[in-house]
């Protein structure tokens, strides 16, 4: 089995106009979509029941058509990327805890057939509290043969905090999942680097004694991030931080709205 779980820190670091750094320990899902029907379900070791404590909705995700999430990012990449591949997809991402989901960042790992070979990843990015999500493509076709760290840059397309402008370019640096798993990303203005966030996590089993020690040392998980959000956001405004409204026409093909987290 390919699925299983990643646990470790995230950090959070802006370099000005006002300095602020936070970190905090998290773990999120590494799904072989392919594996969904074995490890999903009333009797399986994640519920596909809402509310349950700790569950799985492949609705979450926000495609929106259904819970075929294999061939969802298939056409996607067909249609956006004109990328086309029949290998497997793997996504990270944390679960719905009693019937709450919310997600600032999932990442899908698409491999090649042999599925070891990480051919490109999707990036899919929400935003509080406009309810919107947009996905990025990273490709880097160095990364085909080394298969170490994938690096991408594009322009931010997509409003996600209100203390942070449009009109800058994301660079990402994402490693091969293994034992170890980093995704790191810059926000740049020019050369200048005015944020950056960083995973750093480590690979846990997919099983039943695993599940129950995080969602007792994690309690509430994408309930926390939520309430993390609002608080760093609390502190940034309290300390002046340059405020930009969301620019209500700056939707892209790539961006849509969603519906709330909790229904």
């Amino acid at each position: 089995m390919q699925s299983c779980i990643y646990e470790g820190y995230i950090t959070h670091q802006r370099y000005g106009p006002i300095k602020h750094r936070f970190a905090y320990r998290i773990y999120l899902g590494y799904l072989d979509l392919a594996e969904l029907p074995q490890i999903v379900g009333s009797d399986r070791l994640i519920s596909d029941r809402r509310f349950a404590a700790t569950s799985f909705d492949a609705t979450d995700m926000g495609w929106g058509q259904g819970d075929d999430l294999l061939g969802q990012v298939r056409r996607f990449l067909s249609n956006s990327a004109h990328i086309e591949f029949d290998g497997p997809v793997r996504l990270l991402s944390p679960f719905r805890h009693f019937g709450y989901y919310f997600s600032p960042l999932n990442l899908y790992f698409c491999y090649q057939v042999d599925g070891r070979t990480l051919q490109t990843i999707v990036v899919e990015v929400n935003n509080t509290p406009w309810g919107e999500r947009h996905w990025y493509v990273l490709d880097d076709v160095e990364f085909a043969t080394a298969q170490t760290i994938m690096q991408s840059e594009h322009a931010k397309q997509f409003h996600v905090s209100p203390f942070m402008p449009m009109g800058l370019q994301y660079r990402w640096r994402v490693s091969a999942p293994n034992e170890s798993l980093s995704v790191g990303i810059d926000c740049l203005d020019g050369a200048k680097r005015l944020f950056s966030a960083r995973m750093s996590l480590r690979r846990r089993p997919l099983d039943r004694p695993c599940l129950r020690r995080l969602s007792w040392r994690y309690p509430l998980a994408s309930g926390r991030t939520t309430a993390a959000i609002y608080f760093q956001a609390l502190q940034l405004w309290l300390r002046r931080c340059p405020f930009y409204p969301h620019p209500r026409n700056a939707r892209t093909q790539n961006t849509r709205p969603t519906e709330t987290a909790l229904h």
